[in-house]
């Protein structure tokens, strides 16, 4: 499975060379931009980018951290760097799952390396095939870094938080935990779903913790401080009330939890389609496998699954609470990564538990059938594989519509990530694309022209198109080029 999940990263990786900044991008990055244009030194970067999160946070939103590393992002040293930040995206991302599951796995659960990679691979395999919108997730660093990029910070801080728990070495305890204290105060400033559900995830296992009366409530106790304080500087920014009255409608906090349960369930039901439904049966065995040798009895099943689901809904309560039903694909796309985690799991946990129950004298006969079905599937694995591949091929196909594109022509939608980026890459798409961006870089670095038409994109790759400007020069996104590359206006021509 490592060897497919490789396979599959590398159109993912390619097609990010095309990539190219647009809308918000210009926005955040002009400060930036033109310090290193005017300077060309790191200092001069990092003080605009200071200034840039201080103008923000009484502007526009609070989040501190996450307007800060956004100001930073590759393209602002030069167009051709922009796709460096995708490429950085989907690396963070797949290590970040990797050393998670590393953790729990092999260092909690006491699976061997093969089960490890087998069961990592799948669920980072899923999480990148069927995310939300891809675009979003890695393609447009104005709604990757600050989304994307935060959550597999989460994943990191987990896995420091998992290992500083497990160590019994006090040098490497005081390491961690200064290392997860930086990366708690970074994801308390970053987007409002990740940075809620951190918090509460740490309360809950500081309140475990001081159940069992062990010391390690203390450092979890600061470490949760840090990431409330942190995340009510953040709330309290005034930019946040001025961008709040821009919203036409937003429920109140009540709603807005409640609303989180409805969308939750909802998200899940439309996770589930029969692809990540082939993958998780695939699953189970290596699962089973992996609970039963395990040292924990899984004694609560249904309040894991009830706990669970809470967390997961919370990552929409904020944005909910915020904007209403109008919630940004962005962050659709870290609810979906969510549900691989949240599915993983609590079929984990359930498996554990079935397992202890089969251990039973009285359930021996159940116990004998489960050895019997293993054994049998050890001697076939290389068919059960091949089996369960082409199952998922299989629905993967199934999934796919296919009907007229805006010139007509054939297109086909609800692809795996990888596979559309493949098209786009062999169709030359995504060549198209790039020519197209490059020929109005051209344009917009002329010093002798100071208003500009620029014709529209022919081509529009589902993974590279974010947004574009408008034939209106008033149009915000036009200001911010305009304003980027110091032109007075900025307009697609008729």
């Amino acid at each position: 499975m490592a060897t497919i999940l490789l396979l599959s990263i590398v159109p993912l990786i390619i097609i990010s060379l095309y990539s190219h900044p647009s809308a918000d991008d210009f926005s955040f990055g002009l400060k930036t931009a033109q310090a290193w244009e005017e300077n060309g030194t790191l200092n001069a970067v990092f003080e605009a980018a200071y200034k840039n999160t201080k103008e923000f946070y009484f502007n526009w939103q609070g989040t501190y951290s996450g307007s800060f590393i956004l100001s930073l992002q590759p393209g602002i040293f030069g167009e051709g760097y922009y796709p460096i930040g995708s490429i950085l995206l989907i690396i963070f991302f797949v290590t970040g799952n990797l050393f998670l599951f590393k953790v729990l796995f092999m260092d909690y659960l006491y699976a061997d390396k093969w089960h490890y990679l087998i069961i990592a691979s799948t669920v980072i395999l899923l999480s990148l095939q069927f995310m939300y919108d891809p675009v979003e997730g890695f393609y447009w660093l104005s709604g990757g870094i600050p989304y994307t990029g935060f959550y597999a910070l989460g994943l990191f801080l987990f896995g420091l938080i998992l290992s500083l728990l497990h160590t019994k070495k006090n040098y490497i305890r005081i390491g961690l935990t200064l290392l997860s204290a930086i990366l708690v105060a970074t994801i308390a400033g970053g987007n409002y779903p990740t940075a809620l559900v951190t918090a509460i995830i740490l309360f809950f296992m500081m309140v475990y913790l001081g159940i069992k009366k062990d010391k390690m409530a203390f450092v979890i106790g600061f470490l949760t401080l840090i990431a409330v304080a942190g995340l009510l500087i953040s709330v309290a920014a005034p930019g946040n009330s001025m961008r709040q009255a821009s919203v036409s409608y937003s429920p109140s906090a009540l709603k807005a939890i409640l609303f989180s349960f409805a969308y939750g369930g909802y998200s899940i039901a439309n996770s589930i389609n029969l692809p990540v439904l082939t993958a998780f049966i695939f699953l189970t065995p290596f699962l089973y496998g992996l609970a039963k040798q395990s040292p924990f009895q899984f004694r609560y099943p249904l309040f894991v699954l009830i706990w669970s689901f809470c967390v997961y809904s919370a990552l929409a309560t904020p944005p909910l609470y915020a904007m209403g039903v109008n919630l940004p694909e962005r962050l659709i796309n870290i609810i979906y990564y969510s549900f691989f985690l949240f599915a993983t799991g609590n079929l984990l946990y359930f498996l554990g538990w079935l397992a202890r129950r089969l251990e039973h004298p009285q359930n021996a006969a159940w116990n004998d059938a489960v050895v019997l079905i293993k054994n049998s599937m050890q001697k076939n694995n290389i068919l059960i594989f091949i089996l369960i591949s082409f199952l998922f091929i299989c629905a993967c196909i199934g999934r796919i519509e296919v009907g007229k594109g805006i010139n007509g022509n054939l297109e086909m939608t609800n692809l795996p990530s990888s596979v559309e980026a493949a098209i786009s890459l062999a169709s030359g798409e995504a060549k198209t694309f790039d020519a197209e961006n490059r020929k109005r870089i051209e344009t917009y670095f002329d010093n002798t022209l100071d208003i500009l038409e620029v014709p529209s994109y022919t081509a529009k790759p589902y993974l590279l198109y974010y947004d574009d400007i408008t034939q209106n020069p008033e149009d915000w996104r036009n200001q911010a080029v305009a304003n980027y590359y110091d032109k007075i206006s900025v307009r697609l021509s008729e």
